[in-house]
């Protein structure tokens, strides 16, 4: 039997609270200047700046954006100038001359005690609602193209929403699922493991999901085009146009890289406008891809 992608995630749910992991492991870079030639300096340097960046990227999967700008002050004093305290292990997987002049490279793998990380935040009073809820945490990776309009929305490229994201966004919310930050999340996300999660690749979607600590991840394509079909009553010479816009989803659980779910919806509008018209029909079939 078909279920809608609400009511799996709800009896999962309502079937047990996944319990947060006390460590999540993690990819970052960071980069030190080089002085006088002092490359070892730099390199000690780009070693800690990649430490604070898994931090912070940790820290916005317990704070939404708005509180992260409100409370960057206490975070920097707090937190992000003790980044080592979070921070259980790592290791050195790239380094080298960075794209800048004088500049140092590396990217880290790195274990963060998340225990400790919620533990302070808790402490200084500024994590949110969701971060306290049992809920299980969604991250949704969705690729959008309009061909009418000319414009293919890649997910990793850009730190806006695309419109069929947005709508996925709103509905889950409307929940009360805690969603992955997007936009902290785009920041250093490994662009070959999103794109291999894009074309179904379940270890992938996994893997990009742990590290934002997601226990679900909805990855998937949506397309807009002119449609043969007849939308509320456009005729020749209305200057309306018919949009169809079509939404494939798949719901990957993270703990055991498995596909859970997955769904295709179409639906239609008219409209003058090749963008605006296209966006409305995304809208539509991403809500019904939700709730059908």
């Amino acid at each position: 039997m078909r279920k809608t992608l609400l009511i799996l995630l709800g009896v999962l749910l309502v079937a047990g609270t996944v319990l947060a992991q006390d460590t999540v492991t993690v990819r970052s870079k960071g980069l030190g200047v080089i002085y006088a030639g002092d490359i070892a300096k730099a390199r000690d340097d780009a070693v800690k700046d990649a430490l604070r960046n898994a931090v912070e990227q940790q820290t916005g999967m317990f704070l939404d954006s708005q509180t992260m700008i409100e409370m960057f002050e206490t975070l920097e004093d707090s937190i992000y100038a003790r980044a080592t305290a979070y921070v259980v292990a790592y290791r050195i997987i790239n380094e080298g001359y960075g794209s800048f002049e004088n500049s140092y490279e590396v990217e880290v793998e790195c274990t963060i005690a998340r225990n400790m990380l919620a533990s302070k935040l808790d402490e200084l009073d500024v994590r949110t609602l969701t971060a306290l809820v049992g809920n299980p945490r969604i991250m949704i990776v969705i690729e959008e193209e309009n061909l009418l309009a000319g414009y293919h929305y890649y997910w990793y490229d850009t730190l806006d929403m695309g419109t069929t994201e947005m709508t996925l966004q709103e509905i889950f919310l409307a929940k009360d699922f805690p969603l992955v930050d997007a936009a902290q999340a785009r920041r250093n996300i490994d662009r070959d493991m999103v794109k291999a999660a894009l074309t179904g690749d379940p270890l992938a979607a996994a893997e990009i999901g742990l590290q934002y600590g997601a226990e679900y991840v909805l990855t998937g394509k949506a397309v807009v085009k002119g449609s043969d079909i007849v939308a509320y009553g456009v005729t020749a010479g209305s200057g309306m146009k018919s949009y169809q816009a079509t939404c494939n989803i798949k719901v990957y659980e993270t703990d055991t890289a498995t596909l859970v779910a997955s769904t295709s919806k179409s639906d239609k509008t008219a409209h003058t406008d090749d963008l605006a018209g296209g966006n409305e029909a995304l809208r539509k079939a991403a809500k019904a891809a939700a709730d059908t």
